[in-house]
């Protein structure tokens, strides 16, 4: 996708920018405001200190030595030019001017005490083309025989002060505005970057490409974990895609067989007249396997239930000794039939929270897969212990074993080692047993028996993550 302005001011990162530039700023203000006046109250009063020294200075002069020399001091004080900030005045009893630097006497400091004023600049002042009028802070008082004292400083040099203070703080905060919406820009321009990669990949992904994976840097971000999570997704949708396509080829292929065999021994009874047992062998041909397409059927739904965890809301207590115990009583008769040695080791109460039904039927199915692989004479083994504070299922065999590269694999739907699948079975047994085993939080390990396969269900402790 193209980046634009408008895309750009969408983003939660140029956004987020933007809040913390309003609000950099704002603290930027609050404290340089906060200097400004600091600065500008300590340069008044350090003003007024200077003018009251000055003043009660002259006072004492005057009081000490009289008007002449009051008057003598105001005339040195003067001579020092317009550059000489200060500003003086004495009037007369009749308000006559007598001494001083000050043109007039300001009509807004007509009472004793502390004023603020303006005045026209002087002539010989190098700023007397500016037409702002000069500030002046004063201190009156009020001398003996009707004299009064104007002791004033001019606020110029206070002025251009807070002019650079204010033109210092507008700076800041301009710069750092700028700053911020920059960073905002940076920071949108990498996150769309970031997200138009994986919007891209995405797209890829829905077109059909299962394959594709999103971009993961080097930086190991937020993005890169969330990346990395999806990749994981990806891969498990692709994994089960990948079953799904081959579990409906073994479904086409596990299922036609017995029901062209039921069409084709149907067909060839109804070709010709047939006596009453004739047919009743034809029937329960046909039940028979009938009979085997609804275990199949059942097989697939009792691992979808488990894979979907239906069942978990059915959980109780399960014995797991107890119920190793019924089933070695019901397969030891089936190995002796069989011509093979069964062996139980159960370790009285090991329990589980768990579906009991569900156990039974995988268990079940792991011995049925023994007994139905280990030739005549051989050896079938049950054991229900516990080990390292887990309950453990472990069925083992003296037949032919799985090889490892194979083991992994044998887990899926309707695996089977035999090619031709000639051999009874529809290779959802082991596949059933998977899903009750991660339905239950267990793993399930196929080893070497050395001879034969070790099957080991683990399950983990109370409170194990």
């Amino acid at each position: 996708m193209t980046l634009t302005a408008p895309r750009l001011l969408k983003t939660t990162a140029f956004r987020l920018s933007l809040l913390f530039a309003v609000l950099y700023s704002l603290l930027m203000a609050g404290a340089c405001g906060f200097i400004y006046w600091a600065s500008t109250s300590y340069i008044d009063h350090d003003i007024d200190v200077e003018l009251q020294a000055e003043a009660t200075g002259l006072v004492h002069l005057f009081s000490s030595g009289g008007r002449e020399d009051l008057v003598t001091a105001l005339q040195q004080r003067a001579r020092y030019g317009p550059r000489f900030s200060h500003q003086y005045l004495l009037l007369g009893p009749r308000d006559e001017e007598i001494a001083g630097n000050l043109r007039t006497w300001p009509a807004t400091a007509a009472s004793e005490g502390w004023h603020t004023f303006a005045v026209p600049r002087r002539p010989s002042d190098p700023r007397d083309g500016d037409s702002e009028p000069e500030y002046v802070r004063a201190r009156t008082v009020a001398l003996a025989g009707g004299y009064h004292l104007l002791v004033g400083e001019s606020l110029d040099a206070e002025r251009e002060v807070k002019e650079h203070i204010f033109g210092v703080v507008a700076g800041a905060i301009g710069f750092s505005v700028i700053v911020a919406m920059g960073l905002g820009v940076l920071m949108g321009r990498s996150v769309l970057s970031r997200i138009d990669a994986v919007s891209h990949a995405a797209g890829e992904v829905m077109g059909g490409e299962l394959s594709r994976r999103l971009p993961v840097s080097a930086r190991s971000d937020e993005f890169d974990e969330l990346a990395a999570r999806l990749n994981a997704m990806l891969e498990r949708i692709e994994q089960l895609m990948s079953a799904m396509r081959q579990v409906t080829d073994n479904v086409a292929h596990d299922l036609r067989s017995p029901l062209n065999r039921i069409r084709n021994q149907l067909e060839v009874t109804l070709l010709e007249s047939r006596n009453e047992s004739d047919y009743r062998t034809a029937i329960e041909t046909a039940v028979q396997e009938a009979d085997g397409l609804i275990r199949t059927f059942n097989a697939l739904l009792s691992i979808a239930q488990a894979e979907a965890g239906v069942r978990r809301n059915s959980w109780h207590d399960v014995d797991l000794s107890a119920l190793g115990e019924d089933l070695a009583e019901l397969y030891g008769a089936v190995a002796e039939e069989q011509g093979l040695a069964f062996h139980s080791e159960l370790t009285p109460d090991v329990h589980i929270q768990g579906n009991r039904d569900l156990l039974a039927q995988a268990l079940s199915n792991l011995l049925e897969n023994a007994m139905k692989y280990t030739p005549a004479g051989g050896r079938v083994s049950l054991r229900v212990n516990r080990s390292g504070g887990a309950a453990q299922i472990e069925v083992t065999d003296s037949g032919p074993g799985i090889p490892a590269p194979e083991r992994e694999r044998v887990m899926q739907r309707f695996v089977r080692l035999d090619p031709a699948r000639s051999s009874p079975g529809n290779g959802l047994g082991l596949s059933l047993v998977r899903a009750v085993a991660h339905l239950h939080r267990a793993a399930v390990q196929l080893d070497d028996n050395r001879p034969g396969l070790k099957v080991t269900m683990v399950f983990r402790r109370p409170g194990q993550t």
